[in-house]
């Protein structure tokens, strides 16, 4: 059904928005808009949602300390990594990766092209280049323990929810990012609306109109199917 297919969109909504609100945290953080702690105290507190939500265990807790400790330990290097690199270039670059990241995701859904763990390397990669491209410590730093938050919340959530909490959480996704893309980089608005669109409008109403033409051919090419005893 057409709300079928909506709801299945909605981890593309959320990806993308995900992607946006991190190129709008980026341009907030360069034009001095936002401040480094602001954006470490609303991560933190959406670190502290998602633990009570879903409860992770020791292991989970430990990793994220230990990621938030190498952040603070890298981010020298971070902040130098493309020294020697135009701008636009790592624009440019960041662009097609964050591309790759929203096309490679595991939605949940058997798809040869899917790789997650391909996707999320290459969205922390786009993420490091937009993080070198800021001149303070604690810009970097906030900026990159954010990415990480962002793209790690795949990884603890949680499994066969209901259709009502995945809608609201979507909701509030887009509500953030929005907010995020007002208040820091307006441009991006259409690129925001064009997506949200063709994820939660174009696409569902493409896959259902398609399946008036889905065929089942039978005949000697049939595969066998194997009876267990």
């Amino acid at each position: 059904t057409r709300v079928d297919a909506v709801l299945g969109c909605t981890a593309i909504t959320q990806e993308i928005c995900s992607c946006l609100y991190l190129v709008s945290v980026f341009s907030g953080l360069s034009q001095r808009a936002l401040q480094p702690w602001l954006l470490l105290s609303v991560t933190a507190l959406y670190a502290v949602l998602g633990y009570c939500r879903n409860k992770p265990g020791l292991s989970v807790v430990q990793m994220s300390v230990l990621s938030v400790v190498l952040c603070g330990a890298l981010c020298s290097v971070v902040q130098s990594l493309t020294a020697s690199v135009a701008t636009d270039t790592v624009y440019a670059c960041t662009t097609l990766l964050l591309l790759l990241h929203v096309a490679l995701h595991d939605y949940g859904h058997e798809a040869i092209i899917a790789n997650e763990t391909l996707s999320h390397n290459v969205g922390v990669f786009a993420c490091v280049c937009l993080a070198s491209r800021l001149t303070e410590y604690w810009q970097v730093f906030a900026f990159t323990v954010t990415t990480i938050a962002v793209f790690a919340r795949h990884d603890s959530k949680e499994l066969g929810q209901s259709a009502a909490a995945t809608v609201l959480e979507t909701v509030a996704v887009l509500c953030v990012t929005v907010a995020a893309v007002l208040m820091f980089v307006p441009a991006l608005l259409p690129l925001l609306c064009l997506g949200v669109s063709v994820a939660n409008v174009a696409l569902p109403l493409l896959y259902v109109h398609l399946q008036c033409h889905r065929q089942s051919i039978y005949g000697p090419w049939d595969e066998a199917h194997i009876e267990s005893r």
